[in-house]
């Protein structure tokens, strides 16, 4: 019972098993033959789709078999099931789903499991063809397995593979979504999302088994809404979980998935990585089979990946070194943090500051030189040494080029536009009659050339004269995600700069007359207004004095609660102890403490107790959550103007709307699609900032609620109501969306939003100040714009543009 229904919800299956062994063997010895199968076939299960190698999990299944053939001929066919499962990972002989073969036949199990009401065998055929089908990619038909499957989940109530079955149904889901209608994705999301609270409840009690599950289903919801940056990092921590913990077909798996999800967006040299890293644990796991397939379908893109193995013998010698790929991981990640600290640069010095020193860290060089194309010549835009401290960054002339490179390696590279690596370049005949080569015998060059639009934008050159060969493939492919990103990212900072030079002109060149005239005219538009302000800002103020001063007397019990929970835990776990200990000391206790350990159920007391701690541990952290997100919303202490997060103002907003986002009992919820782009801190307002969300969110929330008043529940469970944020940053500005796909604006009312006291609400509901304040605040006190695009029946978007910058009223 603990090994099978328990311990996998509370400790890592390794500690299982142990109980599984010792309760088969005294099955055996006992004459329970049913209790023997139960914890044959949970160890089975616990090896198949945890933490063993296909190869070992084939022989724990023929250990059993022997025995079981005499006991329990049931639990037989479930081992056997996973024979045929296995031979279908290893060598398949005809169609993946199929369980027909040398060991059993699916076909004959099913006829029984109907005849018998046996709910179990017929939910383990079908788990079996749904996880096949997950690990060859044939997600429709895993999604079928999985509708039968879920027939038959109850006789699985408890055990191992309950979990495993809702963890394959969400990968089969997620995997079918873009290839099914409209109604049906929704189903399938709202399918996703109960599971996602499933693990997110067992991952807290059991990370070491269902953390990485967690985060996988996470990721798979993530690349569903395009959130890419999130699905990015939620899949590498999927598959870090997954290799901390054991499961290496599970890593294999999310390493697949991220290797599609990259390929989808045509990102082949980060997909490549991912490739290799799942070629490679699908090997480790020894499922020969479905590597076959990965090279079947992805051999023309990959050649050297599938050369790298395929051309080596058995696959004992087809496994790298450990540390090997724990290099190549390092790399990526590298890479990928190095992509998002230049494309989040705007400045184009240090810009180029940081390429360098990102460039000469990461390769291994000990000087580099980083050229642009300028008027049909490369000229030397930094330069850097790891025997200097900081990257000197200065325009040279062609001449200084030429006597401080290697012209003709600089020459063939701009021509050819070909990576150029140099083990040792000082005995390489193609370029010995350099003048720079042969003043100076360098030892290891690199030379990239980067372009935009298939133009060359330049050439970056390093340099290592301690050793040859200091150059690796592994680094030149880091350096080579980088190229393109620092080409957008050089285009993007020079853009930047002719942006704001020609705003400084722009503003230099206004005449005085013009200004004091768009003076007066503010002036008049203040005067109109300074009633409606004082009032808003008067009641705003009100309301964030009350926001914080409540989020700070909650605060201070909560905390105190939170800090004792701790205590509380470990106190109820020795009192436990001292309990246990006393009831294994005093076998024959008093018929006075008998009774009363009767009357208060103590085994279920001891068992209960630390769930209860738990869930209060979870519902403090909760009020602690919502606590933050009050004091984020009220800012009292950012009055004036500060560089903010503004995504953490959005999350606190929506955190404070909740409970108007959630399902009701008449109507399913408002899903909240949050597509965040990657901005930097903003200077603004905070506290403002917030009002225009808090009133632009509520209002995309009255529009929706007012058009599902005149649809029924099952019209909004097809067309459910969105509401969509969108950042980005746009030249100098950031912009922010909030579309809903309600009912729509129609011009005449679009016309008159932002105009003081006007509104559509009833008499009571709207005062027709929140969109003017919101006005306002975003072009008077931001100096940005404030704008709303609405097509009747298609619902509304309202457009948000402050400067990043230093363009607030004073």
């Amino acid at each position: 019972m603990w090994g099978g229904l328990i311990c996998h919800y509370k400790d890592h299956i390794s500690q299982a098993k142990p109980y599984l062994l010792k309760g088969f063997n005294s099955g055996l010895e006992t004459g329970s033959y049913q209790w023997s199968g139960y914890c044959s076939v949970n160890f089975l299960w616990q090896c198949l789709f945890g933490n063993e190698s296909l190869e070992k999990t084939a022989e724990v299944a023929k250990d059993f078999i022997p025995s079981l053939r005499k006991i329990d001929r049931n639990m037989l066919n479930y081992h056997l099931l996973a024979m045929e499962a296995i031979a279908n990972l290893t060598k398949p002989a005809g169609k993946i789903d199929e369980l027909v073969g040398t060991w059993a036949d699916e076909r004959q199990m099913l006829e029984f499991a109907q005849a018998s009401s046996d709910m179990l065998t017929a939910f383990v055929v079908y788990i079996y063809k749904l996880a096949l089908c997950n690990w060859y990619g044939e997600y429709t038909k895993a999604v079928e397995y999985a509708e039968n499957a879920e027939k038959f989940v109850g006789g699985a109530r408890g055990i191992f593979i309950n979990p495993v079955f809702y963890f394959h149904q969400s990968i089969a889901l997620a995997g079918a979504y873009a290839e099914a209608d409209t109604e049906t994705q929704v189903i399938y999301l709202d399918k996703l999302n109960v599971n996602l609270e499933k693990f997110q409840q067992w991952a807290i009690h059991c990370p070491t088994n269902y953390q990485h599950k967690l985060l996988l289903i996470q990721a798979e919801i993530a690349r569903i809404y395009q959130q890419d940056y999130q699905a990015m990092e939620l899949y590498d921590k999927a598959i870090a979980s997954a290799a901390e913990n054991g499961y290496l077909q599970n890593e294999a798996l999310a390493n697949e998935l991220a290797f599609r999800f990259y390929l989808a967006k045509d990102r082949q040299n980060f997909a490549k990585i991912y490739f290799k890293e799942a070629r490679y644990r699908y090997l480790k796991w020894e499922a020969t089979g479905k590597v076959g397939q990965l090279d079947e379908q992805y051999s023309h893109l990959f050649t050297d990946t599938v050369g790298e193995v395929t051309g080596r013998g058995t696959a004992t010698k087809q496994i790298r070194d450990s540390s090997e790929a724990k290099t190549q991981a390092l790399d990526i990640s590298t890479a990928i943090k190095a992509s998002q600290a230049l494309s989040s640069e705007m400045e184009l010095s240090r810009l180029l500051e940081k390429m360098m020193t990102i460039a000469i860290e990461n390769a291994g060089a000990q000087m580099g030189y980083l050229l642009v194309k300028r008027e049909n010549h490369c000229v030397i835009e930094a330069e850097g040494s790891i025997d200097r401290d900081q990257v000197t960054v200065r325009s040279s002339s062609l001449f200084q080029v030429k006597h401080k490179l290697p012209a003709l390696l600089i020459n063939y590279v701009e021509r050819t536009k070909e990576n150029l690596v140099l083990d040792d370049a000082s005995h390489t005949e193609r370029f010995a009659s350099d003048n720079y080569i042969i003043a100076n015998q360098p030892k290891s060059i690199l030379c990239l050339p980067f372009a935009h639009q298939g133009k060359l934008t330049g050439v970056l050159y390093l340099e290592n004269n301690l050793t040859t060969g200091a150059f690796t493939a592994e680094r030149l492919e880091v350096l080579n995600l980088l190229t393109s990103q620092v080409s957008i990212s050089i285009e993007n900072a020079r853009l930047y700069t002719n942006l704001h030079i020609y705003s400084q002109e722009l503003e230099i060149s206004e005449t005085q007359a013009r200004e004091k005239a768009k003076q007066l005219e503010q002036t008049l538009d203040e005067l109109k207004l300074t009633q409606s302000q004082m009032v808003q800002s008067e009641k705003m103020s009100s309301l964030g004095q009350l926001v914080a001063g409540v989020a700070h007397e909650i605060n201070n019990p909560v905390s105190f609660i939170y800090g004792n929970l701790t205590y509380v835990n470990n106190y109820v776990k020795d009192l436990m102890s001292v309990v246990q200990l006393y009831q294994q000391q005093n076998q024959n206790l008093p018929p006075k403490v008998q009774n009363q350990i009767d009357e208060f159920d103590l085994d279920f007391l001891m068992e209960d107790l630390p769930k209860l701690l738990a869930s209060m541990k979870v519902g403090t952290d909760r009020i602690r959550q919502i606590v933050l997100s009050l004091r984020n919303f009220s800012r009292l202490d950012e009055a004036g103007v500060k560089a903010v997060d503004i995504h953490e103002g959005i999350d606190s907003t929506l955190m404070i709307l909740q409970n108007r986002l959630k399902p009701q009992p008449d109507h399913p919820g408002i899903q909240v699609m949050q597509e965040y782009g990657n901005l930097p801190p903003v200077e603004c307002y905070p506290g403002q900032l917030n009002q225009v969300f808090m009133n632009l969110i509520a209002n995309a929330i009255d529009s929706l609620e007012e058009f599902n008043e005149h649809r029924t529940y099952a019209d909004i469970v097809r067309q459910p109501g969105i509401i969509t944020i969108r950042t980005t940053v746009e030249g100098n500005f950031v912009v922010i969306r909030i579309a809903d796909n309600g009912s729509g604006i129609s011009e005449n009312v679009r016309r008159q939003l932002f105009t003081p006291f006007f509104t559509t609400k009833p008499v009571g509901k709207g005062t027709g100040l929140g969109l003017s304040i919101s006005y306002q605040i975003v072009t008077n006190k931001h100096r940005g714009q404030l704008e709303c695009v609405s097509v009747l029946g298609k619902g509304a978007e309202f457009i948000v543009s402050i400067p990043l910058q230093a363009r607030v009223e004073a």
